[in-house]
């Protein structure tokens, strides 16, 4: 296993990790996100109910994208690296 497919299966570890944390603390990482990106907006009322949209955005689905696609780039990463290790 070279380099690249190191890095390729890292970063799908890492997705994998990161997506478990999520589930498993209840949305803990969206959360997070939300905070960090938000500040003091996060979690305002938004037509008498408190919710993440007072940001602009739900939380949990930009966490998921992203997430899925850091997971796909870790895939191609590692078929890339097997393919040259290969040639």
């Amino acid at each position: 296993m070279n380099n690249i497919q190191k890095l390729g299966l890292a970063s799908m570890v890492g997705v994998v990790g990161v997506f478990f944390l999520e589930k498993i603390g209840d949305g803990a990482m969206s959360t997070l996100v939300g905070k960090i990106y938000c500040g003091e907006k996060y979690l305002q009322e938004v037509s008498g109910v408190i919710s993440d949209l007072s940001c602009g955005f739900n939380s949990d689905i930009h966490l998921i994208t992203f997430l899925s696609l850091s997971f796909t780039v870790g895939l191609m990463i590692l078929v890339v690296g097997s393919m040259k290790e290969r040639l």
